[in-house]
């Protein structure tokens, strides 16, 4: 898991590698 505080900040922001 990478840092939440940085998909907090970008919450419309949904990264593929997340998924």
């Amino acid at each position: 898991m990478a840092s939440n505080s940085i998909f907090d900040s970008f919450p419309n922001y949904t990264p593929t590698f997340i998924r």
